[in-house]
């Protein structure tokens, strides 16, 4: 899904060969310029997961969700941040809302800041800029 000038490449690994077993899951994994895999894991609670946006330092963002394989129906997204050690940090939401809403983070720049987007659950889908979201 994306790729950046050192030659680190972000995207999604199965977990298991099969759907059927249990273990199933799809998760963040960065490859390192020498292809090396790194499962980058879920938020809390999921089971799914996407890098989306690889910056030029590494960090990776994209979505976290629970998917009900069975079904392939998707629940709640949630943006996350991925600085290369430790489980994936959710990116903070507007509240109420963001406790019903679903989030997607899609690029990273070199700065750290990140563009995605935020559907609430009763509005249209509006862009969102998170500044410095490594410290987030």
């Amino acid at each position: 899904m994306a790729v950046n000038g050192r030659g680190a490449v972000a995207g999604e690994s199965a977990m298991t060969a099969s759907t059927t077993d249990p273990a199933f899951a799809w998760h963040a994994t960065l490859w390192t310029n020498t292809g090396e895999p790194r499962d980058i894991g879920t938020l809390a609670g999921d089971n799914f997961s996407m890098a989306l946006g690889l910056s030029p330092d590494g960090v990776v963002v994209g979505i976290s969700a629970f998917m009900d394989y069975l079904s392939g129906q998707p629940g709640r997204s949630h943006a996350f941040v991925w600085t290369g050690h430790g489980p994936p940090q959710p990116l903070p939401l507007p509240v109420p809302e963001g406790l019903l809403g679903s989030s997607t983070a899609n690029a990273i720049d070199n700065l750290g800041n990140v563009v995605g987007s935020y559907a609430p659950p009763s509005s249209k889908t509006r862009a969102v800029l998170w500044t410095c979201a490594v410290t987030q």
